[in-house]
């Protein structure tokens, strides 16, 4: 228990992020996105929201469909609300009617002990179990089969990607980092790409949500390693990697044994993260669009990161501004991405919409002049039992 607070502790380590010229070293085939943790740049991030195109998609509610959403999943017409309370989905539309939910936490064969991760992929959800396998259903809620895997989860995250296999996330605690099956429960194939060195160090959790599709291959982080890597087939490459300057770790923090590693890990003068030379990093909910690339800091004060790909300027939601600090704040990040309208998504509570647009209203009873995006809000019909609104995003 000692060592799950100490690793919470070593995660809060974000306080700004301003922009910072993304650098391509010409020997790499990749790009270094440079941040530096300590600047600010208000009129940038003014500007930036802006700039950003927002609509609203509220999600209905009644008796059957309050929900609390962990994170989305807008797939074809339909939205899933993936709701880790109540172990389940929600469907609606995309008018935000509500179609129908697929629980099914229980015991019985065609049931889930503990939903560990969710996928969606042409007409079927795929739900991860504790006990080594994959139930599938159609939209409909009706059973179709059980996937027997080789591997019991921990932790794990599922991604059914669009060239049809699944994708198991898993902690560095394991000598693989992502697995990858056929919808059988054949293993095509398992990947570690980050430090040889950690692979005997014990860590208690890997990161969530950033598995997602780029171009033909899929993309996916791990844990203590600020890189986003890139399978396609059966070869790994990396996409991308961020350096923090003097916050990033060194080579000589991975030196010798993994018990070596674990000793400099838990030692204090690493902990201390605000005073250290060390930062030790995790990437979730990374979505990855045609411009831009998002991701939460994890265990950060809710700090999101927006890196543009082509100028290589990187900035938080840390010095927005209302709304756009309710809107783009308080929350886990973005979900997904919208290749066909070049749009971002994630949820944000009705009631702190509601209360944002108030306040607004009685500094400005105009404020719709300014944000006409939420002009079509109507706060009377919003209670503090209001399903979450969808918010699409699009950045310049």
């Amino acid at each position: 228990m000692l060592k799950y607070n100490l690793l919470n502790v070593l995660l809060v380590f974000f306080l700004l992020v301003a922009c910072q010229s993304g650098m391509k070293d010409s020997s790499l085939p990749y790009p270094i996105f440079h941040v530096d943790l300590g600047g600010n740049d208000e009129a940038r991030a003014d500007s930036f929201c802006k700039s950003m195109q927002l609509r609203f998609l509220p999600l209905e509610t009644n008796n059957q469909s309050i929900c609390a959403p962990s994170h989305l999943i807008v797939k074809d017409d339909d939205v899933f609300v993936v709701d880790s309370k109540q172990e389940g989905i929600f469907r609606f539309d995309k008018y935000g009617r509500f179609e129908n939910s697929l629980r099914h936490k229980g015991q019985g064969d065609k049931e889930y002990q503990i939903m560990y991760g969710v996928g969606v992929h042409a007409g079927k959800v795929y739900f991860l179990d504790m006990t080594a396998r994959i139930q599938v259903y159609d939209y409909n809620d009706n059973y179709l089969k059980t996937i027997l895997l080789d591997s019991i989860p921990n932790r794990s995250q599922l991604y059914a990607g669009e060239d049809g296999r699944l994708y198991v996330g898993r902690g560095f605690q394991y000598s693989t980092q992502l697995l990858v099956y056929d919808t059988i429960g054949n293993r095509l194939g398992s990947y570690f790409p980050g430090p040889e060195d950690v692979r005997g160090f014990a860590i208690p959790q890997g990161n969530f949500h950033s598995l997602g599709n780029y171009g033909k291959g899929v993309y996916f982080t791990g844990f203590f390693d600020p890189t986003i890597y890139l399978l396609e087939g059966d070869s790994t490459s990396v996409l991308a990697k961020f350096d923090f300057g003097k916050h990033s770790l060194t080579d000589a923090f991975f030196a010798g044994t993994s018990e070596d590693i674990s000793k400099r890990y838990w030692d204090p003068k690493v902990r201390d993260v605000y005073n250290g030379p060390t930062l030790i990093f995790q990437m979730d909910n990374v979505v990855i669009g045609r411009d831009w690339i998002t991701f939460y800091a994890h265990n950060s004060g809710r700090i999101m990161i927006y890196c543009n790909r082509k100028s290589g300027e990187s900035l938080t939601n840390r010095s927005f501004k209302e709304p756009y600090k309710t809107l783009l704040g308080d929350f886990n990040g973005f979900d997904g991405y919208l290749p066909e309208t070049d749009e971002y998504y994630f949820n944000v509570s009705a009631y702190a919409l509601k209360e944002t647009i108030e306040k607004l209203a009685a500094e400005n009873p105009d404020y719709a002049e300014t944000y006409p995006f939420l002009k079509d809000i109507d706060t009377e019909l919003i209670t503090e039992d209001t399903n979450d609104f969808v918010v699409f995003a699009k950045f310049k």
